[in-house]
């Protein structure tokens, strides 16, 4: 499995666990998936954006569909992230996320 999915796979699993009580997600995910991987927060952070593009063209863009996963529409970020995805298992684990947090709590 790739990084770039792992990790952002990762941040989202995070974001989903906060979004009641944070108003800064990804601000807050990106450190403790990077703490957890033992990397630089800009590493993940680079995974969310650059390597996502053009998808993603910055981090307000994710944050856009985050809020849209969030809100009910998780097409958008689910196919930038399967346009991303190396093999078999990056597809599988974007599939069990969303399949798994199918709707805010």
């Amino acid at each position: 499995m790739s990084a770039r999915i792992s990790q952002t796979v990762e941040v989202l699993e995070e974001m989903w666990h906060w979004q009641a009580i944070l108003g800064k997600f990804r601000e807050r995910a990106v450190p403790v998936v990077a703490k957890r991987h033992g990397v630089n927060a800009n590493t993940v952070h680079d995974k969310l954006v650059r390597q996502l593009a053009p998808q993603v063209k910055n981090a307000p863009d994710f944050d856009r569909l985050v809020a849209r996963w969030l809100g009910g529409d998780p097409k958008p970020l689910r196919s930038a992230l399967l346009a991303h995805a190396v093999g078999v298992a990056d597809r599988q684990r974007i599939e069990a996320f969303f399949r798994d947090h199918s709707h805010a709590a």
